[in-house]
């Protein structure tokens, strides 16, 4: 029973370390990428990697299926062709406009 309290505070070492690493992170802003800047989104520009991501998403997924081309979605470069200026998945189309539109989309 001697050493439970060394355990103890060793374990309490470690929790601190890495809750002092994930802030550090966070403040640095190293995981940060281009979808937590929002501001693009609410404005409907061509900038917002979200409605990039999600068009990219749903064009390989329903219109062109391609598992590789869909794990490329959540990259910067991956998602680079598709514009973010609006979300297809929330359009009054039908699947195959949306799918016509993501194609042009991808083209350009």
């Amino acid at each position: 029973c001697k050493q439970g309290p060394w355990l103890t505070r060793v374990l309490i070492f470690v929790q601190a370390v890495v809750l002092f690493g994930s802030w550090l992170m966070i403040m640095l802003g190293y995981c940060k990428g281009d979808l937590a800047v929002t501001t693009g989104c609410v404005k409907f520009t061509p900038f917002c990697a979200y409605n990039a991501a999600r068009n990219c998403q749903y064009y390989f997924e329903h219109c062109q299926p391609d598992l590789d081309m869909l794990q490329g979605c959540f990259t910067q470069e991956g998602r680079r062709a598709f514009s973010g200026g609006m979300d297809i998945r929330i359009m009054p189309l039908p699947p195959c406009a949306l799918c016509k539109i993501l194609a042009a989309d991808l083209a350009n």
